[in-house]
């Protein structure tokens, strides 16, 4: 198997676990939901400093969970 065939099969294999996921009734909007009111709190922060690590945060909570809907769990935990 060459490199594209190889890399097809892996991207068909990670969008049948998306799939799965999304359509599991416990998997929900919360940490989306979560990461956006975060990040809507640290704008009315004057704290330029904490404001940029929850910029961080959010943006590392939205990657673990992409990551985690895909099945790749052990990148999720190290977001």
């Amino acid at each position: 198997m060459n490199t594209t065939e190889h890399l097809k099969k892996l991207r068909n294999e990670l969008n049948s676990v998306f799939d799965k996921t999304i359509e599991d009734q416990e998997f929900d909007g919360r940490p989306h939901y979560f990461s956006g009111a975060l990040y809507e709190f640290s704008q009315h922060l004057s704290d330029q400093a904490i404001k940029e690590i929850l910029t961080v945060v959010c943006a590392q909570l939205e990657g673990a969970t992409l990551a985690s809907a895909f099945g790749l769990y052990r990148q999720a935990s190290h977001h």
